[in-house]
């Protein structure tokens, strides 16, 4: 009776050492689909983390493949000094003190001359990972509300409605968190010719995301694919471009839709020009990572 009972003492003390652990581990919650693609919250965030072996990382605090741009020296109208517009990676106190990449991504509201303010966009044509290889992208992030700006809908409709009408200011924009998405091989920077892209559009209430851990799983077949040339996009079939070596992905700061109101003024823009207006995103990423097959 006596080793009975030390030996159900043992079991549970084993269960309870399983149990705690598994409490301190980061776990995901909340699972919901919207238009192609999966959000998360992420709970305990950045403790006891789990690697996959799938995973092609270009950022996961560890290893940084993430690169940028920024024309924020040469915008005027920005809510803060140029140098914030830049990226850096910093500890996350809200994710256990893991390393993260820190940006505040801007999108333009009226012209499309640098309407991306500043992006991220990581290049690895030397990995030769081809586009039948993606199962999905995997985005772990955190929008933060402090030194982020998205104007509402009526401080956009002050701003345009002279210059657009009810549908097009509808179309403008949601006035929620947003990014595009996307992939593309060499060449893209050269618009006299077409080169394979495939994207999507992500779009998060921040009145339920704002300040929260998310991860955002997008899967290959629900990007849209087309070829660009001249800034005009065809639509393809995905198929036929399975063997495409995938230069680098892209992350942007957007419209709903990528749209700016030039796209609906362009012919009287230049003498009848509305002023410019900005979305202003804070956003620290924990992860970047395709999937692979």
């Amino acid at each position: 009776m006596k080793f009975t009972k030390l030996a159900i003492t043992a079991a549970l003390s084993v269960a309870s050492v399983v149990a705690v652990a598994e409490m301190q581990k980061e776990v995901f919650s909340g699972k919901v689909q919207q238009s192609g693609y999966f959000v998360e919250k992420i709970e305990q965030c950045g403790v006891g983390v789990e690697k996959s072996t799938q995973d092609f990382i270009l950022f996961d605090g560890e290893k940084n493949r993430l690169t940028g741009w920024s024309h924020a020296t040469n915008v005027e109208g920005l809510s803060l000094d140029a140098e914030e517009y830049s990226s850096e990676v910093v500890a996350a106190s809200t994710c256990n003190a893991v390393p993260v990449y820190q940006n505040i991504l801007v999108k333009k509201y009226a012209n499309w001359d640098a309407q991306h303010v500043n992006g991220i966009e990581p290049q690895f044509a030397s990995d030769n990972i081809k586009l039948s290889q993606i199962e999905s992208i995997v985005l772990e992030f955190k929008v933060s509300s402090n030194k982020s700006s998205i104007p509402t809908k009526m401080d956009v409709s002050k701003l345009y409605s002279a210059f657009l009408n009810e549908d097009q200011l509808t179309e403008l924009d949601n006035n929620k968190i947003n990014f595009g998405i996307t992939i593309f091989e060499a060449g893209f920077n050269d618009q006299s010719t077409a080169s394979f892209n495939a994207n999507i559009f992500l779009e998060l209430d921040q009145t339920q995301y704002f300040d929260q851990w998310v991860k955002v799983t997008i899967p290959a077949d629900s990007l849209n694919f087309y070829t660009e040339q001249n800034w005009g996009a065809t639509t393809i079939n995905a198929e036929d471009f399975a063997d495409t070596t995938i230069l680098g992905l892209r992350i942007n700061p957007e419209t709903q839709a990528g749209k700016v109101v030039r796209h609906s003024t362009n012919d009287t823009f230049a003498t009848n020009t509305p002023p410019e207006a900005f979305k202003e995103m804070n956003v620290a990423f924990k992860k970047v990572a395709f999937v692979l097959k």
